[in-house]
């Protein structure tokens, strides 16, 4: 079974459930230290009722962390949850492939990609954004700047952000959203393929889209590694 970014991802107490109420987000990237591989993505896309968000490497939370794929009403366990993080700062988790799984990464390592990237400039202003969505195709939107104390709702709870990207949907030949339910966790890339956020929302509307700064996901997998590894 081949992993790649864009694929769907959701807890598997959550995938036990119809599709129709099922959370769920997709693979932004992958991470390789050693033997280990890590995938990366938004914790609300992996949390599941009766999760704490503080505590979730417990005993009591272990069958609650467990993370698979899936297509439709296909799915596969793949790992856990080894590391999130969900507070002002960042919405990021790091889901460990469980080495029994038979698994092949097809994506470059994310540590590689992050420090060859360069954290995102003020005078973004009209350059075009992409992510790769589930269907597996790159969708486009235009950045419109940064919000500063954000209040973002998802499942059908408040939570307050730093900082967040904003996207736009106006501008060119958009012929389908920037992103649709679902679609949290992806990587938002410039047309130089650079990683600047990472996918946390919409509005009401879906007229204009949220993502989590580059400066999350550093900081976040830095906090993971308990070294500064991207500089």
């Amino acid at each position: 079974m081949e992993i790649k970014a864009g694929m769907k991802i959701s807890n598997m107490n959550n995938l036990r459930t119809s599709t129709e109420t099922r959370k769920y987000g997709v693979v932004g990237g992958l991470l390789f230290r050693g033997e280990d591989q890590f995938l990366v993505t938004c914790y609300h896309c992996v949390w599941c009722d009766g999760l704490s968000w503080d505590s979730f490497n417990n005993e009591q939370n272990i069958e609650k962390t467990k993370v698979g794929i899936f297509d439709g009403d296909w799915y596969q366990l793949i790992g856990h949850i080894e590391y999130a993080v969900r507070d002002e700062f960042a919405d990021l988790a790091l889901i460990k492939i469980d080495k029994e799984q038979n698994v092949e990464i097809i994506e470059q390592n994310l540590l590689n990609c992050l420090n060859h990237a360069k954290p995102p400039e003020r005078d973004y202003s009209d350059t075009i954004l992409n992510i790769r969505g589930v269907n597996g195709r790159c969708k486009f939107g235009i950045f419109s700047g940064y919000q500063n104390r954000v209040k973002f709702e998802y499942e059908q709870e408040e939570h307050s952000f730093s900082e967040l990207i904003t996207i736009s949907q106006n501008g060119i030949f958009f012929d389908e959203p920037f992103a649709v339910k679902g679609e949290s966790g992806s990587f938002i890339k410039c047309g130089t393929d650079e990683i600047i956020g990472i996918l946390l929302g919409a509005d009401e509307e879906n007229k204009t889209f949220f993502a989590l700064p580059y400066q999350a996901i550093k900081n976040t997998i830095n906090q993971w590694l308990n070294q500064d590894i991207i500089s």
